[in-house]
């Protein structure tokens, strides 16, 4: 099983990363993580701060109850369509 690292020590090894002390390779070998976890930990660092580095369960459910309800809406305003009727739509140019 792998090691679980806190935000503390996500934010440490990344920072390092930002400030061009060490490559996101070499921070991936001294975490004993793949390379393209580095990259993920950056991402959501500049996207979320800190507080996006902190584990969470079920990040989708988080994020999902986030959402404003209407957030949804134009998503049902039509019904469901099967492959076929996609397809005769998409030939007929409807």
């Amino acid at each position: 099983m792998s090691k679980k690292y806190s935000a503390g020590e996500k934010y440490d090894i990344i920072k390092r990363c930002i400030n061009g002390e060490i490559s996101q390779r070499h921070a991936a070998e001294m975490m004993d993580v793949h390379f393209s976890t580095i990259q993920d930990w950056i991402r959501i660092y500049e996207m979320e701060g800190i507080d996006g580095l902190t584990r969470k369960k079920n990040k989708t459910l988080i994020r999902e109850t986030q959402m404003s309800d209407n957030c949804w809406e134009p998503y049902n305003t039509e019904p469901l369509r099967s492959t076929y009727q996609l397809m005769i739509m998409h030939q007929t140019g409807a």
